[in-house]
């Protein structure tokens, strides 16, 4: 089934009532790209890359088109390991014009350049958890996201581990 009609079945429900970034974002993906997988680029090949990796790898809507790291051998290995094809590249700006969307699992005080780098390119961005380091550098994002008209989403990816709900 192509993709437009897979999604719109899934999220005509959530388009709605879409109040959060993440639903937003679904949305407008499945508003603007029609009959292909959408191209996912994760930025940071560490352990939550892995995570991301293996939900993608479960959808038939998505395709990881690049991996990127600060060390090649990184990200090259986790392909490996995943069966991942897409490009390997330390070097973001080589990526963005191959993707749908970037997914960014770096170290927390590389989030602001990276999403920013990202969105004016026209790339939207999940961001794992937290934004940003400082409030500054949040409020940053949110004026590029707003300025690009990009969509940016944080991932809370633990928010429905049993430790945490019963906490």
């Amino acid at each position: 089934m192509p993709w437009r009609d897979t999604a719109t079945k899934f999220y005509e429900p959530i388009r709605a009532t879409a109040t959060s970034a993440a639903e937003k974002m679904l949305i407008e993906v499945e508003n603007e790209y029609t009959g292909s997988r959408f191209r996912l680029a994760i930025v940071g090949c560490g352990k939550i890359a892995k995570r991301h990796l293996i939900g993608a790898a479960k959808s038939d809507m998505v395709e990881v088109t690049a991996l990127v790291d600060k060390e090649a051998s990184r990200a090259a290995s986790l392909a490996d390991r995943l069966g991942v094809q897409g490009l390997i590249s330390t070097d973001l700006d080589k990526v963005l014009s191959e993707v749908d969307g970037a997914i960014i699992a770096t170290p927390n005080n590389t989030h602001k350049d990276i999403a920013t780098t990202c969105m004016h390119q026209g790339v939207p961005v999940l961001i794992e958890k937290p934004l940003a380091t400082t409030t500054t550098d949040a409020e940053s994002i949110c004026e590029v996201a707003k300025s690009t008209g990009c969509t940016v989403a944080v991932g809370y990816t633990s928010r429905f581990a049993a430790s945490v709900t019963l906490m």
